[in-house]
């Protein structure tokens, strides 16, 4: 686990003691015997990381109760469909708490193997009315449009800014709902040479997705667009074609850092490395395209990087689609928790429920993780700074689909395809054109390869 992770994680502790929530007083104890044992199976990605994140917080209020945690990691085993391993992993470790994804807990719901938590929440009197709209409508995305989960969190993307070198440069900051296509137009503005000392500042950078097909892919999303539909690839439309050009275009110019040898995501000795190889963190790129993570590395860097000006930073909205500005693509909703329909522990189940969405357990998260609590009274802002961009737009859910090793190959082996013949473009001078037939043949290939042609996508 990285140091940057293990940060994460043991500041949770700290933060409840420090945020003045009451972890163990008897008002909290609910309808829970405190003369009697509970055992909860829960199921999680990895043990470790639960206690640590939700279990050691929840055991300090319900000491009676012990949790088994069941890891889900099978559910991605080669040549398995996921979906059909969850099911079977349910069916025989029966777990009582189960952690979804979007698509996992709509699936599940509209087969009736969850527990509906509404009329519990009404009788408990349980709030619900302080979380977020958005993640609500996620919750109740189901054939009986009930409530059958809680999710402590959520993640969407912004655009983070540089105002002073806005500022330096005379370049107008950038605003709400703007396309990529604006968005990148706008970091062209910036100077492409090398400043005096030889450094460079950038319009815009990511600190990992640096590839072309990584931009590509961000555009495409916005536009609902897809690479293969009913076992044929389609890249060839105009739609999809203006999207190659921008990306082309915008890479060429030398405003958007694009790498001359780029080996993907790279490992760090330490935390002060992770922070000074962001562009961004440290005063060297205008903009990017970031989570609620950045704000906090951000702050951190102001008190690790002592040789680095702290950056001043705002946000507007992430990009969206010319035809729907009043969308937001990047929300998404990556953990819900959830009591499988046969539990025979549903009360304690329902008290480990109410908890992770509890306003005690947002306070802390607030302070302590990578996205974005659901309980909008924690979500704000950060460190004076307002985060309406997080949350201000309508939101088209990002919804997490199951992919099939074939798929999954697929989009490696795409991405790979893209990426060389772009480069060859971006350096080389071949032309659009004929880079674009290349994709086209050798990204058929592929789909027949991985028998993809064969069905649907």
């Amino acid at each position: 686990m990285s140091s940057i992770k293990c940060k994460i994680i043991c500041v949770f502790i700290f933060c409840i003691i420090m945020s003045g929530c009451s972890i163990s007083g008897e008002d909290n104890k609910g309808k829970l015997d405190q003369n009697q044992t509970y055992t909860l199976k829960v199921m999680y990605w990895n043990q470790q990381y639960f206690i640590q994140k939700y279990g050691n917080l929840f055991q300090a209020k319900y000491p009676n109760v012990e949790l088994q945690v069941i890891p889900t990691d099978r559910l991605r085993q080669v040549g398995k469909n996921p979906n059909d391993e969850l099911i079977k992993l349910i069916d025989e470790e029966k777990p009582d708490i189960l952690l979804l994804n979007q698509e996992q807990y709509k699936m599940l719901s509209d087969q009736g193997r969850l527990y509906d938590l509404g009329s519990v929440f009404v009788q408990d009197d349980y709030e619900v009315s302080t979380i977020n709209q958005k993640v609500i409508d996620v919750l109740k995305d189901n054939s009986q449009s009930a409530l059958f989960g809680l999710a402590p969190t959520y993640m969407n993307q912004v655009i983070y800014y540089n105002r002073d070198l806005f500022d330096q440069y005379g370049i107008e900051y950038p605003s709400d709902q703007m396309t990529w296509e604006e968005i990148l137009q706008l970091a062209q503005r910036f100077p492409s040479d090398a400043l005096p000392d030889g450094e460079r500042i950038y319009g815009f950078s990511r600190q990992f997705e640096h590839d072309p097909y990584s931009l590509i892919e961000q555009m495409v999303a916005v536009k609902g667009l897809v690479p293969a539909q009913n076992g044929e690839l389609f890249i060839g439309s105009e739609s999809w074609r203006a999207v190659f050009e921008t990306v082309v275009n915008a890479l060429k110019s030398n405003a958007i850092y694009y790498p001359a040898n780029d080996q993907g995501q790279t490992m760090y000795e330490s935390n002060e490395e992770y922070l000074k190889s962001n562009l961004f963190i440290t005063g060297k790129s205008a903009m990017t395209l970031s989570d609620y993570s950045l704000t906090g590395n951000i702050k951190e860097a102001s008190t690790v990087l002592k040789e680095i000006e702290p950056v001043n930073w705002d946000i507007v909205t992430s990009p969206v689609d010319e035809l729907a500005r009043d969308v937001n693509y990047g929300f998404s909703v990556r953990e819900i928790f959830s009591i499988d329909r046969d539990s025979s522990n549903t009360l304690p189940a329902i008290e480990f429920i109410k908890f992770i969405g509890s306003d005690e357990m947002a306070k802390v998260l607030s302070k302590s993780t990578g996205d974005l609590p659901s309980r909008s009274d924690y979500s704000i802002e950060y460190d004076g700074r307002k985060l309406d961009a997080f949350y201000k737009l309508n939101s088209r859910t990002n919804n997490e689909t199951a992919l099939e090793q074939s798929q999954i190959v697929f989009n490696s082996t795409f991405r790979a395809i893209v990426n060389e013949e772009l480069r060859k473009v971006i350096i080389d001078d071949v032309p659009l054109e004929s880079a674009l037939t290349v994709i086209q043949e050798r990204g058929q290939a592929a789909l027949l390869s991985t028998g993809l042609n064969q069905k649907e996508q």
